[in-house]
């Protein structure tokens, strides 16, 4: 295997690697109003699919808001691990990209913050 295809695809595998790890860290650190929509779909498709009382569908509510509760205490414990990864990530990233690429990669993340 020559350089030029070794260069590509550790580039390929940089660029999927941080993928993956944005997604998977996206959902574990997303926005709590999400999880309110979400939980009310859920409640009502178990509701209806599982035939829930009344009675199950209150506890339900509860044990769904206890959860996002430990979500929002473990995004906010975690949450400077996940930055510190993210900028290695980014970093490394943009070592790899032309000064033109980089200005490009800065103005996707500028125009990301403020989405």
């Amino acid at each position: 295997m020559n350089s030029k295809t070794l260069g590509i695809l550790s580039l390929v595998a940089v660029f999927l690697i941080g993928a993956v790890l944005g997604i998977a860290l996206g959902y574990l650190f997303e926005k709590p109003d999400h999880h309110s929509h979400h939980n009310k779909d859920m409640v009502a498709k178990f509701k209806k699919d599982l035939d829930l009382t009344a009675e199950q569908e209150k506890v339900l509510l509860t044990l769904l808001d206890e959860l996002k509760q430990k979500y929002s205490a473990l995004r906010k414990k975690h949450r400077p691990e996940y930055k510190a990864i993210q900028k290695e990530f980014r970093t490394n990233f943009k070592n790899i990209l032309t000064p033109e690429q980089q200005e490009k990669f800065d103005a996707y993340l500028e125009k990301k913050r403020h989405d």
